[in-house]
């Protein structure tokens, strides 16, 4: 929240603004962060809750956060370059959501053991995004429902 001045004729009065919450597209390949990012973007939905960005390397995440530590980080764990428990332990109100095209129990395990408050499949369709967003905003954990069955039969697929 940020708060502003509000001229009422003859006094000021305070007035909370909601800020959007920032979220972030963190992946090595540009082509994914930047079409996601663009995809969740326009989405109606989403327009006037969040305002997107993408980075590219540990260096670039870790200037974003610099000045957005209460971001969301949806991080494309399949580019191998994000180590979430060092990022988490450096930005503790940092919120991370893993992105995979795997379901893979033990990756899923690590993530949440470093600190991830989700897990969702980049095949995932877009209202699936939209949910676990909103699950996270509110604090919230979230995992795509392939992941939830995944881990109580203890499969990797």
């Amino acid at each position: 929240m940020i708060c502003g001045l509000q001229a009422d004729k003859s006094r000021c009065n305070f007035v909370s603004v909601r800020s959007p919450a920032h979220i972030l597209i963190f992946s090595s390949y540009p082509f994914i962060a930047g079409n996601l990012a663009a995809l969740l973007g326009e989405a109606e939905w989403a327009r006037a809750r969040y305002a997107f960005g993408q980075v590219h390397s540990l260096e670039q995440l870790t200037a974003y956060l610099t000045t957005h530590p209460e971001a969301i980080v949806l991080a494309d764990i399949d580019a191998g370059i994000v180590d979430i428990g060092r990022i988490v332990r450096l930005f503790p109100r940092t919120r991370f959501l893993a992105l995979s095209m795997f379901v893979d129990t033990p990756a899923v395990k690590r993530c949440v053991a470093q600190g991830a408050v989700g897990y969702v499949l980049k095949t995932a369709p877009l209202a699936e995004f939209e949910e676990a967003l909103r699950a996270i905003t509110a604090g919230r954990r979230y995992f795509s429902e392939s992941v939830v069955q995944a881990l109580l039969k203890g499969k990797v697929y």
